[in-house]
């Protein structure tokens, strides 16, 4: 990529709400807990490598959805993705029908509508870009941030800012960008926050999907930056590299360390690469059932036939004659407010035998 400038390091969150989060606290303490929150933003308030995360993202691969890394090609998968948020295991069986799993009728659902209900406010302000919405959720922490009593306030009314905050931290943690804004149809995802069968797995999802869609955006040369989690990024980063992550903590910010990453990369001794984030002859998979082979993937994205070599797709000659296995291209992307959003996941769930030969990248496109 041409035209490269440096990503700066330090705190994620924005200071407005480091300085707001306390105060909720005291107001709602068991509330993000019980939204499965808790460790996610604990994590979130941490130093970000900013030149660390963008010499991961220039190997970005839109087209399969994957790293190519010197070492080999990987991806971050939901259940890794989970897993560094700290979500809890959803209830429930997997296999029920969707309406259980996500309460609501995607198709059925207007955007504008949950937002309305979360925040209390008929006559919410959006900001208009691109042809879309979006929720200022500076203007929205502020807001909220004037109710310290929540003894005085009917429990309809403090349900309403529990809501509204949950929604700004969301925003925050998982669909972070520099003018901390988010999507307001990404409020589909979550409706219903403190029911045990949706919670979860609706967050991880989201969160992944803007990951993707923020590392499309950014190696086609859309974006500068790297909108999304990516903390849990650099976690992933970390994690895989194993051992030899001591070569990647330079956080000066200078645009010497980008070159240093690069070069180290390059170097990696792919000996010592921990391909697969989980044991997964121990630890099953959270987020996936096995009926007879292959996994369906609980979510109204995707579908993949879980592979051993899943994450090991290799492109370089001597591990292609011992995995042969093509990448089958990115999955076709589709708009959020389109009829095929709400029923993908549907189409999936009959029709994924039929694509159980393929061997798809985890990666939706939204």
């Amino acid at each position: 990529r041409s035209g490269l400038r440096i990503i700066p390091s330090g705190v994620y969150l924005p200071q407005w709400y480091l300085s707001w989060y306390p105060t909720f606290r005291c107001m709602f303490p068991d509330h993000l807990e019980d939204c499965g929150l808790e460790e996610a933003v604990s994590l979130a308030i941490q130093p970000i490598n900013g030149n660390l995360i963008h010499a991961i993202a220039e190997r970005w691969n839109p087209r399969t959805n994957t790293f190519w890394f010197p070492w080999g090609e990987m991806t971050i998968t939901l259940d890794e993705f989970s897993n560094i948020m700290g979500l809890p295991e959803p209830k429930g069986d997997p296999r029920g029908p969707i309406e259980d799993q996500f309460l609501v009728n995607q198709g059925q659902v207007k955007t504008l509508e949950v937002i309305r209900k979360l925040t209390g406010k008929r006559s919410w302000h959006f900001l208009e870009k691109d042809g879309h919405q979006y929720l200022q959720l500076q203007e929205l922490g502020e807001t909220y941030s004037q109710f310290v009593n929540p003894a005085s306030l009917s429990r309809t009314v403090a349900d309403k800012y529990k809501n509204s905050i949950v929604t700004c931290t969301v925003g925050l943690i998982f669909f972070n960008n520099e003018e901390h804004i988010m999507d307001f149809r990404i409020a589909r995802l979550f409706r219903k926050w403190g029911h045990v069968q949706v919670r979860h797995i609706s967050i991880a999802m989201a969160a992944l999907a803007f990951l993707y869609r923020g590392l499309a955006k950014f190696s086609i040369g859309d974006a500068d930056s790297i909108e999304g989690c990516v903390f849990a990024l650099q976690a992933w980063f970390y994690k895989h590299v194993g051992p030899q992550s001591c070569h990647f903590q330079n956080t000066d910010g200078q645009l010497s360390s980008m070159e240093h990453y690069r070069r180290k990369m390059e170097e990696v001794d792919d000996s010592t690469i921990i391909w697969d984030f989980f044991d997964r002859e121990v630890i099953k998979s959270r987020y996936t059932y096995n009926p007879v082979r292959g996994s369906l993937l609980l979510g109204p994205f995707f579908i993949i036939e879980y592979h051993p070599e899943r994450c090991l797709r290799q492109f370089s000659l001597r591990q292609r004659k011992a995995y042969p296995i093509e990448s089958e291209g990115a999955i076709v992307e589709c708009e959020l407010d389109t009829e095929e959003w709400s029923g993908i996941y549907t189409y999936a769930q009959q029709r994924w035998e039929s694509f159980a030969h393929l061997y798809l990248v985890l990666g939706p496109g939204m």
